[in-house]
């Protein structure tokens, strides 16, 4: 009976560390913030994916809304600036409420999906790299996945 008890248990947690596996974004090659955020790339249309974090502080927001993109679910170097226009359409924002939290920062790809904080997306634009700062405003494309 015992034993039974510590199959089960180690099969849950395979199953648990397998479908965890499924949550993460791999970037395709050349896509990685650190492989896209170089001095080499200013000026020119690249395609960067990453995780949309949500602001440290974000004090106004009104026409568009600048964000940041991160390697992982929580913000961390190096990261991606972009700013999302805001409003109802594809490629845009939904306007945020006076007091919001990251629940509601709701974007909407260039096809119609809707994604937001914690969820990967793919970005395609022309990048700017300036010292240690990355940023690609209004991107051309916007790709949740």
């Amino acid at each position: 009976m015992k034993l039974c008890s510590i199959a089960q248990r180690h099969i849950l947690s395979f199953t648990v560390l397998f479908l965890g596996l499924g949550c993460f974004h791999t970037p395709k090659e050349g896509e990685a913030i650190e492989d896209v955020c170089k001095e080499e790339n200013n000026g020119k249309e690249v395609s960067v994916s990453g995780y949309l974090v949500p602001p440290k502080m974000m004090t106004f927001c009104s026409d568009s809304c600048t964000l940041r993109i991160s390697p992982k679910k929580v913000e961390q170097e190096p990261t991606l600036i972009t700013a999302f226009m805001v409003g109802d359409g594809n490629a845009q924002m939904k306007k945020l409420p006076e007091k919001f939290t990251a629940k509601d920062i709701d974007v909407t790809d260039s096809s119609g999906k809707h994604f937001g904080t914690g969820d990967a997306v793919r970005l395609t634009g022309k990048l700017m790299v300036n010292d240690n700062l990355c940023s690609m405003f209004k991107p051309e494309k916007i790709e949740a996945l």
